[in-house]
């Protein structure tokens, strides 16, 4: 391991050299030389970050340790100012921060030296590391980009649970086999789709009476949640489940797109005034309402979606990346 130590700025006896600027440096490549120093006795070939298994790192994220590798040429003995002027406070040596006033002073043993520097976490941070040293030899830069929990999430999509669509299935066969005689309980025969709101407030959009498979067909009256206040699938599990997906730069609250989802209802039946299976001109019916009501309030992507098959067997799938859940 490399002979290094940590010391103040204002030990050394004057500020090095660089021959040349941050901006002419590339992750693990060296300045090019002045042409004067084409053939130097002495120098530093590059310096690097790797990650403990020595790999090169362009980008410093997850890391908690690395290490800063130093290659030179008949260098032995020399003693090396290592400086990191955009990285002061992101690593510590040997438990002690890397400051503007602290900086590493390398002793050289060999033609390629490691120090071990732990990462410090930094907060709403992107910056590109620099290495300088006093040789006016190279320079070393790797992006890093540590950035704590809270501006992560500030980056995310948001899953609104508050709101929660729910769609039971059309059970087609006991459909069929009502129309022949065939006994089939109180299965709820043709399904529903309904949205809940905090769990406590429900809309869905229903036939006005009882319907024969004739009328289904046909078309009747619509009207919202069957005439009550909620729809009477309040509470209810469906065969799928899930909550709205907005992007991170919609300014909507979690409120406001509720009131949408609220004024939409109110208003369907001025324009969807009847019901009917499969839906068609001015007949609506539960997956119209929910479908239409989804693509008014631009709230079209799904997060977690759950999923429970005809045995109660119940399975989870999200597609959705980068994802927030938001309960308020």
């Amino acid at each position: 391991m490399a002979n290094a130590q940590l010391i103040n700025r204002s030990d050394l006896s004057k500020e090095p050299d660089y021959n040349c600027t941050d901006d002419a440096v590339s992750p693990v490549q060296a300045c090019a030389l002045n042409e004067e120093e084409k053939e130097p006795k002495q120098k530093i070939v590059k310096a690097y970050f790797t990650n403990l298994e020595g790999e090169p790192l362009e980008k410093i994220t997850k890391e908690k340790e690395i290490y800063l590798v130093i290659e030179t040429e008949n260098m032995s003995g020399e003693e090396v100012i290592i400086n990191l002027p955009a990285h002061y406070g992101d690593f510590k040596y040997e438990g002690e921060l890397i400051t503007e006033d602290k900086v590493l002073k390398l002793s050289v043993g060999g033609s390629t030296e490691k120090i071990k520097l732990e990462v410090v976490p930094r907060r709403k941070k992107s910056v590109n590391s620099q290495t300088d040293n006093t040789n006016s030899d190279s320079n070393a830069s790797t992006p890093t980009e540590e950035q704590d929990e809270t501006q992560e999430e500030e980056k995310k999509d948001r899953e609104l649970k508050r709101i929660v669509f729910k769609r039971k299935d059309i059970l087609w066969g006991k459909i069929i086999g009502s129309q022949v005689g065939v006994d089939v309980g109180e299965a709820d025969l043709y399904g529903h789709w309904w949205v809940e709101i905090d769990g406590k407030e429900a809309y869905g959009w229903w036939p006005d009476g009882q319907v024969s498979f004739k009328k289904t067909i046909q078309g009747v009256d619509g009207i919202l949640n069957w005439g009550d206040d909620q729809d009477p699938h309040l509470g209810d599990s469906g065969n799928e489940e899930f909550s709205p997906v907005i992007d991170a730069d919609d300014p909507r609250t979690t409120d406001e797109i509720i009131a949408c989802i609220r004024n939409f209802a109110n208003s369907y039946a001025a324009t969807h005034p009847k019901w009917s299976y499969p839906a068609r001109g001015n007949m609506g019916n539960c997956h119209t309402f929910q479908e239409d009501m989804i693509k008014h309030c631009n709230i079209n992507r799904k997060g977690t979606v759950t999923h429970k098959d005809a045995k109660g067997k119940t399975t989870s799938t999200n597609t959705a990346k980068n994802v927030v859940e938001v309960n308020d």
